[in-house]
């Protein structure tokens, strides 16, 4: 069976928190937009809808056939972007699920009327920092099923933001990998996208303790990135189940 070189995020969950449960809680009738927790929410989620497509738009253009070859420099720069837009939709989904929470609980999140705090959001806040901070006392209250998620899958997104950080702040991290052979008619198999895209294992530490490229330990993007689609779609889904359960409305349908 041929790979498939795609990623398919579904996002259902998301909107229906956003228009079926968000917008019901921001009426009046329920808890208001007090300090416009409503509008941190949804511009949170449309950053994140964003993100992703990016994901997908960097993902396709590293496997897709063109009728040119694909240098080096070509690669990394749509690697690098791939690795932004996945680790930008991390901190989106956080900024929109912490507006969410303010609108019940403003002081088990990060406060979103203030400007300095705003900047306080992030990945952080659900799974912690080691020897640094505990995870807000929110996200047990309230999204306990979804923060449990981002704990149990804390070193593929600590792999997500390694990667962006380093390529953002420091050097490559396309190590090398081997291409396609499935070449549509007319194209040179010499033309071939990636099949395998080799990352570097571990990006912050000293290249003589990196695995070599051939080394049965290093990272493929084919495999990260689709076991972060199936976070992202996973996490999404218990976002909003964990809403529904934890989050009481006092009015439950629109009022006309």
């Amino acid at each position: 069976m041929a790979q498939i070189y795609t990623l398919q995020f579904q996002v259902e969950p998301a909107e229906e928190l956003d228009w079926k449960f968000a917008l019901l809680a921001d009426q009046d009738y329920n808890y208001g937009n007090t300090n416009d927790w409503f509008g941190y929410f949804r511009g949170g989620l449309y950053g994140f809808y964003a993100r992703l497509k990016g994901c997908m738009l960097h993902y396709d253009a590293l496997h897709v056939w063109l009728p040119q070859p694909q240098s080096p420099t070509y690669t990394e720069s749509h690697l690098a972007s791939f690795f932004f837009n996945a680790d930008s939709a991390l901190e989106c989904l956080t900024f929109a699920i912490n507006a969410l929470g303010n609108c019940i609980d403003p002081a088990a999140f990060v406060d979103v009327s203030n400007d300095d705090s705003l900047r306080k959001i992030n990945p952080e806040n659900i799974i912690g920092a080691p020897t640094k901070k505990p995870p807000l006392p929110g996200y047990a209250k309230y999204f306990p099923t979804f923060q449990d998620h981002w704990v149990k899958n804390h070193s593929l997104i600590e792999t997500i933001m390694d990667h962006h950080d380093v390529s953002k702040h420091r050097q490559t991290i396309y190590r090398g990998g081997r291409l396609r052979l499935d070449p549509p008619p007319g194209y040179p198999a010499d033309f071939g996208p990636h099949a395998e895209i080799i990352l570097q294992g571990d990006p912050r530490v000293h290249h003589s303790r990196q695995p070599t490229a051939s080394a049965s330990g290093h990272t493929l993007l084919e495999q990260l990135a689709p076991d972060y689609c199936d976070f992202i779609n996973t996490a999404v889904k218990l976002a909003l189940a964990d809403a529904r359960t934890n989050i009481p409305l006092k009015v439950q349908q629109f009022r006309a």
